[in-house]
C-alpha cells in the first residue's frame, strides 16, 4: 500500500521495505516496464493513548517506461497516524519530491510530420501526493491525490501537462469458514 498511498509511511511498527519490477507485452516494441523500491519506518511506534499521534517517514523510487515516454520519481514521505479506538485509525500522509519525465522522438512515428512530436526532451519538475487511510479491524478505505503539482510540459508538445489523479481503494475481511 505504501507504494500507492503516502499515509502508509511508518504504519507498521517495523522497517517496511518492498520492491517490484515488471515488464508487459513481451516481444512488442515499446512494451511497458515499471518498478519501484520503497522503504518506510515508524518514528514513534508506541500508542500512548487514544488520539495520540504516531509518525512515520519513508522514501519511494519509481520508474515507468512505455513507448517513447520515461517517468522516474523520487519521493520522500511523512505520515501521521491517529488511533480513534483500539481498532480504528486515521492516517494522513504526503509525498514530496521530483519527477523526471522524458520523451524520445526516435521511438515515435507519425503519418504526417508533427513538429511537437519530432523533438526529444527530458525535464525535472516538483512532485507531490496526498493520501488518507481509514482502517478498522476488518476493513480499510484509502484515498490518494497524485500529481498535485500540475506542471506543464513546455519542453514536450504544446498543450501537455501533469494532471491530478484520484485513487480510491477499500477492502473488507471476512471469514468464509474455520
Amino acid at each position: 500500500q505504501f507504494a500507492i498511498n503516502p499515509a502508509h509511511a511508518g504504519i507498521k511498527p517495523c522497517l517496511d521495505a518492498h520492491s517490484l519490477f515488471r515488464t508487459q507485452w513481451q516481444g512488442f516494441e515499446g512494451a511497458p516496464k515499471s518498478g519501484f523500491l520503497t522503504l518506510a519506518v515508524p518514528i514513534n511506534a508506541k500508542v500512548k493513548h487514544w488520539l495520540s499521534a504516531r509518525y512515520g517517514v519513508g522514501a519511494k523510487i519509481e520508474l515507468d517506461n512505455i513507448g517513447p515516454f520515461t517517468t522516474n520519481r523520487l519521493n520522500f514521505s511523512y505520515a501521521a497516524h491517529f488511533n480513534f479506538s483500539l481498532d480504528t485509525r486515521l492516517s494522513l500522509g504526503l509525498y514530496g519530491g521530483f519527477v523526471q519525465f522524458g520523451y524520445n522522438a526516435q521511438n515515435s512515428t507519425t503519418i504526417d510530420p508533427d513538429p511537437s512530436v519530432l523533438k526529444s526532451n527530458s525535464f525535472i519538475k516538483p512532485d507531490a501526493t496526498f493520501g488518507a487511510w481509514w482502517n478498522g479491524k476488518n476493513y480499510y478505505v484509502g484515498a490518494v491525490l497524485q500529481n498535485l503539482v500540475t506542471s506543464k510540459w513546455e519542453e514536450i508538445g504544446s498543450d501537455s501537462k501533469f494532471r491530478i489523479h484520484t485513487l480510491l481503494n477499500g477492502g473488507y475481511r471476512y471469514s468464509l469458514n474455520k
